[in-house]
């Protein structure tokens, strides 16, 4: 993680600054890096912020909260001794005590290579506009340049956690980075029913790491885009672009990886209201990407992928109260690998889908909709008419929403699906059949009421029960017949409250409990029923 991605998100909710995911060794590293990086660079000796650096192993929240902190303890004691620290944590002190602490006096380099040479990113931004109106800008430039060095204390690549076993394997890791983006925009409406626009954007970036240089990455990428835009109709309007882009990626010294990439596009959309309460949307495009590998003797998955695709949505008012809206869209992609080793795996990609969906306010306090799904892809490869795979869904989902009074909301939610995979076959005289084999069915109900007794506080019931069934098709007496099934039941219950007080004129003290309840295959003694409290206090100076 960047010290430019740390910096935006300063002004991020503050739900998004807080480091949190699921509690395992596996992530630890990633959650600690943007923090260590930062510890790093509050170098105020005898300072609040010092204390709240080495508290935060023995108060920590989300995925720092490991069973045994002092060994968090000690990952941050060492940040502390890069950061130019010498005595270390609170409770776990670095300081050499006895005659041993003159020789290591002598011995000291005079300060620390974070403090010889510190992180840091340096970022200029440039804009410049020209002919700007109300219905045209004739130019719009806009430059980002970013040149930096990002320095972290870290364990060797792809071991996580030796550096909680022993922190003295800590590297420091250097990262130069370097980067641009250039976006040069033109819009002009010629005149009262024809606009044009161009754009071209050019991105380029570089990483370079000083000991995984595996990890060095460098690419750039250039398009151009021209559109044109045609109101035909006081209620019709037709649009027509076109797309030119290549890029180059570059993964290190070692990898066989490295590929350029050339895309060339064109597309165009009819939005046409037919009449007050019925309108419509096509839109149509197709593209070629061409994917070529810089080693090819060592990889040679060079391939061309054509595509093509359909999309048409028809929304209407039946009456008043009613609202309806019917979706379908259709795509085709064809890969076609170059290298003749591997033309066995050239195929055609087919997708359908079909959604219509109904909504219905028969009242201002009860609002019901119902939306269904068909969604079909197959696969058909080039060279081998006998082997396909076709992928069937089918879902139908009902929600209702009731607002009893005021300050209480009911909900219901049932969504049922069906899934079923297989081959179409061939048969005696040549014909091909349909084949599944195996077939997926599930319910799914969700119930929930939320209750607001005052302003700053809710408390709410959730459920959720699931059914699953799934069967194996095989062919017996020449039929197809279920020849094995499974199934399973689980479901959760969750009761809780969510409470927000002020804090004088400042600040706010947020408190969520909950007790969960669940059951079901696969879940752990300790999983099956738990407390859930979450607190958090905010102080604004």
């Amino acid at each position: 993680m960047s010290e430019c991605a740390a910096a935006e998100g300063l002004t991020a909710p503050k739900d998004d600054k807080i480091p949190t995911t699921v509690k395992g060794s596996s992530w630890t590293l990633a959650v600690l890096t943007t923090i260590k990086s930062i510890i790093s660079k509050l170098r105020v000796s005898f300072s609040p912020l010092s204390v709240c650096r080495s508290c935060m192993a023995f108060m920590p929240r989300g995925v720092a909260a490991l069973p045994r902190p002092k060994k968090l303890a000690s990952m941050l004691s060492v940040m502390e001794d890069i950061a130019g620290w010498s005595s270390g944590m609170v409770l776990n002190s670095r300081v050499i005590r006895g005659r041993n602490r003159w020789a290591i006096r002598w011995m000291s380099p005079e300060s620390s290579i974070i403090l010889v040479m510190p992180s840091h990113s340096d970022t200029l931004k440039a804009r410049l506009v020209i002919g700007k109106t109300k219905d045209k800008k004739l130019v719009n430039l806009t430059y980002k340049k970013e040149i930096g060095t990002i320095r972290e204390a870290q364990p060797p690549f792809g071991n996580s956690m030796e550096i909680l076993d022993d922190p003295e394997l800590v590297k420091e890791e250097r990262n130069d980075k370097r980067g641009e983006v250039l976006i040069v925009e033109s819009a002009a409406k010629v005149s009262e029913r024809i606009s044009m626009d161009v754009t071209f954007n050019r991105n380029y970036s570089d990483q370079k790491f000083m000991i995984e240089d595996r990890r060095n990455k460098e690419y750039e990428t250039k398009n151009i885009k021209a559109g044109l835009s045609f109101k035909y109709h006081s209620r019709g309007t037709f649009g027509i672009s076109l797309k030119r882009s290549e890029s180059d990626t570059e993964l290190g010294p070692t990898s066989i990886a490295s590929y350029r990439t050339r895309d060339y596009s064109l597309s165009g959309s009819l939005s046409q209201a037919l009449s007050d309460s019925l309108s419509m949307t096509i839109s149509a495009s197709t593209s070629m990407n061409q994917k070529f590998f810089k080693k090819r003797a060592q990889n040679p998955r060079d391939a061309d992928y054509l595509n093509s695709s359909l999309d048409c949505e028809l929304d209407g008012h039946l009456f008043h109260a009613i609202k309806t809206t019917i979706a379908f869209s259709t795509l085709r992609t064809e890969t076609i690998n170059i290298d003749a080793s591997l033309s066995g795996d050239n195929r055609v990609d087919f997708q359908y889908l079909l959604s219509p969906r109904l909504e219905f306010d028969p009242v201002p306090w009860i609002k019901l909709w119902q939306k269904y799904e068909i969604k079909l892809d197959y696969t058909e490869f080039t060279f081998d008419p006998d082997r396909n795979y076709l992928d069937r869904n089918t879902s139908l989902e009902t929600d209702a929403s009731l607002k009893i009074f005021k300050s209480m909301k009911l909900g219901l939610n049932h969504n049922y699906q069906m899934k079923d995979t297989g081959s179409y076959l061939s048969r005696t005289g040549g014909e091909k059949l349909y084949g599944p084999t195996n077939e997926n069915f599930e319910h799914r109900l969700r119930l929930k009421c939320d209750y607001n007794p005052s302003v700053d506080m809710l408390v709410f019931v959730r459920t959720t029960y699931k059914t699953q069934t799934s069967n194996s098709l095989g062919t017996i007496d020449g039929k197809r017949r279920v020849i094995s099934t499974s199934g399973s039941d689980s479901g959760d219950m969750k009761v809780g409250f969510e409470r927000t007080r002020k804090i004088a004129d400042t600040g706010k003290l947020d408190l969520d409990v909950a007790y969960v309840k669940r059951y079901g295959p696969f879940i752990s003694e300790d999983r099956k029923q738990y407390w859930e409290i979450n607190m958090n206090i905010t102080l604004e100076f």
